[in-house]
């Protein structure tokens, strides 16, 4: 039996089951069905451009569906922005554990051209920062955080003390396995 398709609207549950749009189905393959949404479109989300936060439908009830945050991606031609010539990037994962659920955290930082020992000493305080800002703390937060860039800023004050840094982002933050 085929069930009857409609146009659901979805909420956000994290955000104060905030709309971030329509999408179509049915009852059925609506569950766990992915909507990307612009950051700054979010309700009361202050997110400097090109964060796309990525949500998971979790229930469906009637015409409405609720979702909850999956993971937050910057666009790699951000990224690309970055980069000159004569310039490093180092890409450094963070494994930590916000909420009970266990995420990596993707953090660039683009440098000049520099040796490895500083290379070493900058990825060795990206991760132990990381963990030191996230731990004790739900997703939904550390997520408005980076968007915010709250925790981008200190991290790029403690970088500058080992090694110059041009920038520091946090490039993704995802379900790890």
């Amino acid at each position: 039996m085929k069930l009857e398709s409609s146009w659901y609207k979805v909420t956000a549950i994290d955000f104060g089951d905030a709309e971030m749009g329509e999408s179509y189905g049915n009852s059925d393959n609506m569950i766990n069905r992915r909507l990307v949404v612009n950051a700054s479109d979010i309700k009361d989300v202050k997110s400097k451009p090109g964060y796309k936060v990525t949500f998971n439908v979790d229930s469906v009830s009637g015409d409405n569906a609720k979702a909850s945050i999956l993971s937050l991606i910057m666009p790699r031609d951000h990224i690309s922005r970055l980069m000159r010539h004569k310039i490093a990037k180092i890409d450094v994962t963070v494994k930590t554990s916000l909420g009970g659920k266990k995420y990596a955290i993707k953090v660039i930082a683009i440098v000049n051209k520099a040796e490895n020992k500083y290379k070493t000493a900058i990825r060795k305080e990206i991760d132990a920062f990381i963990k030191k800002e996230t731990e004790n703390k739900e997703l939904k937060e550390v997520m408005l955080d980076a968007m915010g860039n709250k925790l981008q800023n200190p991290l790029h004050k403690a970088l500058n003390k080992i090694y110059p840094t041009k920038a520091v982002e946090i490039r993704m933050i995802e379900p790890s396995k």
